[in-house]
């Protein structure tokens, strides 16, 4: 779980998520947190789920980089500045 964390000005991913058992079972919580400026990309998830609310992902070569995973946001998020393209590319999910 990362919770109000700053990721900023790394050559790489601002968070790179790999959880252990990978399956759809395995989760990682994303809140109150940005991932700005970073080389790569802001996130970077293999397997598993994320769940994504109330974050920043603003300048960077790329907004998602995502492999076997499934991402659920609050649509409460701050996507904007990115390349190739601004806004999310994630389907919302409710909140609760």
């Amino acid at each position: 779980m990362l919770v109000q964390v700053r990721s900023q000005d790394n050559s790489g991913y601002g968070f790179l998520l790999s959880p252990s058992g990978g399956g759809t079972g395995a989760g990682t919580v994303i809140d109150d947190s940005s991932a700005l400026v970073n080389g790569t990309a802001g996130i970077g998830v293999n397997g598993g789920t994320l769940y994504l609310g109330n974050s920043v992902s603003s300048a960077m070569a790329s907004e998602w980089r995502l492999r076997a995973v499934t991402v659920l946001s609050y649509k409460t998020n701050m996507i904007d500045g990115n390349l190739p393209g601004n806004g999310t590319p994630l389907t919302g999910t409710p909140l609760n």
